[in-house]
């Protein structure tokens, strides 16, 4: 199942790259969105190309009812950032991979921060897989309005953190 899924930041593109690789970021992502952070790990310099890896832990209770029955309990997220080095207009790329745990479940995609004249604008393009069978395409189907407003809590996020810190 594909998804596309773009929200506003009003930040420009370095500083919210900057908050992407804060490890304080992640956390309070992560609370305000009911979850808890487990890992956070951060390889190369944010001013370059560099890589983010989070582990999350969500509860039950975020989980829709027909997936919990392949969960068990707590989920545990891992999404992999791959960010590219700043483009020439002052964008950036990254290849993301979300993986949930013992779930089948998988999403493949690209981030893009874009400069705006007020900030940038995150867009996010990729597929949800999921391998459970008879089920699969039903919660892959599931998984993409979530995923879209996973993308635009992170850009409220990030712009609170920009604003507090």
């Amino acid at each position: 199942m594909s998804l596309t899924a773009t929200a506003t930041i009003d930040a420009p593109v370095e500083t919210v790259i900057r908050a992407f690789a804060d490890r304080g970021f992640a956390q309070y992502a992560g609370d305000a969105a009911g979850g808890s952070l487990e890992d956070f790990r951060v390889d190369g310099d944010p001013a370059g190309a560099f890589t983010v890896m989070i582990s999350r832990a969500v509860d039950d209770a975020r989980i829709p009812d027909m997936a919990k029955a392949f969960i068990g309990g707590r989920l545990l997220l891992t999404q992999e950032e791959h960010w590219s080095a700043p483009a020439g207009e002052g964008g950036r790329t990254s290849d993301v991979v979300i993986s949930f745990g013992s779930v089948p479940l998988k999403v493949t995609g690209t981030e893009q921060l874009t400069p705006t004249r007020d900030g940038c604008t995150l867009t996010v393009t990729g597929d949800v897989t999921s391998g459970i069978p008879f089920l699969g395409g039903r919660i892959a189907q599931m998984a993409e309005p979530v995923i879209g407003k996973a993308v635009q809590h992170q850009a409220d996020a990030v712009a609170r953190w920009i604003k507090e810190h």
